[in-house]
């Protein structure tokens, strides 16, 4: 079998079970409401990111919703970060703050404007040919991985914290199942 077949059967899978589980978790009324709708969140984005193995097949090579599709990366590790903050704060509560959190998949997409987003199909397709030595994807490219190494170094932090007061804080026999 082909490796490409085999990658486009695997983001088939993979987008069905995140969608259908996203779908569950959205509408289920179970208590924690806002870490599930987080959640679901999540795994859109990360079915949205899959789609890049067979976004030749949806998109056209040289779209705006292909580039734009792909620069929702920078709205992953967000969501993740503030379904963890829900997590592990029971009065955690969606504030104007958070929204902070957007602004690099908002410069991204802005940077991209003028040599991409407005630029013709040829254009388009020439700002692709050499990404690698355009600056704006090298600015991008940099940006998402400081983005990575923070925002899990964030989520590490976060969890740490929140295990060594939770330790602290109640001490029977089922603690240990928390020692993860």
């Amino acid at each position: 079998m082909n490796t490409e077949y085999l990658l486009v059967i695997t983001g088939v899978v993979v987008i069905f079970i995140s969608l259908l589980f996203s779908a569950f978790l959205f509408f289920n009324s179970a208590k924690p409401e806002i870490s599930n709708r987080l959640f679901a969140l999540f795994l859109l984005l990360v079915a949205l990111d899959v789609t890049g193995f067979f976004s030749n097949l949806i998109f056209e090579g040289s779209s705006n919703l292909n580039i734009l599709r792909s620069n929702l990366i920078f709205l992953q590790l967000p969501t993740f970060y503030i379904y963890v903050l829900s997590v592990c704060y029971s009065d955690f509560e969606i504030k104007i703050k958070h929204f902070w959190h957007v602004l690099p998949f908002l410069l991204a997409n802005l940077i991209l404007i003028p040599n991409y987003y407005t630029a013709d199909f040829l254009e388009k397709i020439i700002f692709l040919e050499f990404g690698s030595s355009q600056w704006e994807l090298k600015i991008i490219t940099a940006a998402l991985h400081i983005q990575t190494f923070s925002y899990l170094t964030y989520i590490l932090i976060l969890l740490r914290k929140n295990k060594k007061l939770y330790l602290e804080n109640f001490s029977d026999a089922r603690v240990k199942s928390y020692k993860w």
